[in-house]
């Protein structure tokens, strides 16, 4: 550890959640070409949307979806189409997080929106790291834009990540960003030096979307020079 503070502390992780998610996701070996239509029950408590129920895409654009654009209905979509009820699935990511000894850690929906959803900075290192093991979730994390089209209406998404530092000075391979008032703003990242040496950092609670990215950033400075 490079420098840590309050890393033990317990905090909401809003979107961060998605991580565990895409990981329970994969524990059902799905068929990434498979589709899934979009539904009504998608959308509890979701503000903002690139879908529209009645939408039929693949399971491959609504992972990109969930991961670059922490987009709720599609991380919702994703959970419903392994066949896993909704508490199975808040129950595997529970699992999960005590496989990966993250004991500060609870889970109670697949999305983040709930303040339920708990962990500390030292405890989701750990998720972070087994979730960036998984080439397509860090391929998927890495892009910086994405388009595709709806298989069932004349849609077509062009996707923006929302990692404002994929597109800084650093090597980043991986990150996930993530706010809800309860957590405030939230990041992970997963970057090489240029010696290719891994690093990791974690920010939760930080009091705005500015503060986010410029406290990164000196973390991963620090690191780099020590």
């Amino acid at each position: 550890i490079y420098f840590s503070k309050n890393k033990d502390t317990q905090m909401p992780i809003a979107s961060l959640t998605k991580l565990a998610t895409a990981l329970v996701f994969f524990e059902t070996k799905p068929d990434l070409s498979g589709t899934v239509t979009i539904i009504e029950s998608d959308f509890p408590g979701v503000s903002r949307s690139k879908l529209y129920p009645g939408e039929t895409i693949e399971l491959s654009d609504c992972l990109h979806l969930s991961l670059m654009c922490s987009d709720n209905a599609a991380m919702m979509a994703l959970a419903r189409s392994t066949g896993l009820g909704n508490r199975e699935f808040i129950g595997r990511m529970n699992d999960l997080a005590g496989k990966l000894g993250m004991d500060q850690t609870h889970f109670t929906d697949p999305t983040g929106l709930d303040a339920g959803n708990l962990s500390t900075a030292a405890d989701y290192i750990k998720l972070l790291r087994r979730a960036y093991l998984n080439e397509t979730i860090s391929t998927i994390s890495a892009k910086k834009t994405y388009q595709f089209a709806a298989l069932n209406r004349n849609i077509t998404h062009t996707l923006y990540n929302t990692n404002r530092l994929l597109y800084s000075r650093w090597d980043v391979r991986g990150g996930k960003t993530g706010y809800i008032s309860q957590a405030g703003y939230c990041l992970a990242l997963d970057m090489y030096d240029n010696t290719g040496r891994r690093i990791n950092a974690v920010v939760l609670g930080s009091p705005s979307n500015q503060f986010r990215y410029r406290d990164a950033d000196r973390l991963i400075a620090y690191a780099t020079h020590n």
